[in-house]
């Protein structure tokens, strides 16, 4: 499960095979419309090496963009997600992929796994209130209260588990806090929720996924 989070910092992706350079659609786009914002601080912790990024993302009800970047503002990795398919783009790279979320992490750990629907849900309601469609995890309830609720994901065909806490804003359970760790310790993330908006307008823009138009392909 943890996946989701790697995706989204870049943190740890398939081997890359780059496809022969050609022309390429120059960018990705939804339509303006009402959703919600985030603002994520993460840490992430690999092998004893600290970063740090800042995590945007804009949720609308069949749509995520998020953008994470560093602390003095450099971009690392930019994408869209739809319910079947991801685009994510890499600037400092140069690299973008275009697919399913599943082919770009390459392990069969998580062969089948719904990512696209699941982190859709995630950003949209509790994980006790997902359909049952999703077989490939189990779920543990760690706190159930007004104001808060924490949740344990813990996938059924290798030893990964992701812990999500929501809190009450708004009459609406939103997420607040995700904690990652592997089971040898060499690598954790931490995302804390900054700032939110719900139900607000967002901007066109937001759902860009600009591509130079020399930018290489990357091949699962």
């Amino acid at each position: 499960m943890a996946a989701i989070l790697q995706v989204l910092t870049s943190c740890r992706l398939a081997n890359r095979n780059r496809s022969v350079s050609g022309p390429i659609q120059a960018e990705e786009k939804l339509a303006e419309g009402k959703g919600d914002a985030y603002l994520f601080d993460m840490k992430i912790t690999r092998n004893g090496k600290k970063n740090s990024v800042r995590l945007d993302v804009y949720r609308t009800a069949d749509s995520i963009a998020f953008f994470a970047r560093g602390y003095l503002g450099k971009g690392v990795v930019k994408g869209l997600l739809t319910a079947e398919s991801l685009l994510v783009y890499f600037p400092t790279e140069n690299e973008f992929y275009t697919g399913p979320m599943g082919d770009l992490l390459g392990t069969g750990c998580f062969e089948d796994m719904p990512f696209e629907r699941l982190l859709l849900d995630i950003f949209d309601r509790v994980p006790a209130e997902f359909e049952d469609t999703y077989r490939q995890y189990y779920l543990n309830i760690l706190k159930e209260s007004k104001n808060e609720r924490r949740y344990r994901l813990i996938a059924r065909n290798c030893p990964e588990t992701i812990d999500i806490q929501y809190d009450l804003k708004e009459r609406r359970y939103i997420p607040e806090r995700f904690e990652y760790e592997n089971q040898d310790g060499s690598l954790k993330i931490r995302a804390s929720r900054r700032k939110y908006r719900l139900n607000t307008g967002l901007p066109a823009e937001k759902f860009r996924v600009p591509i130079t138009s020399d930018a290489v392909e990357i091949l699962p």
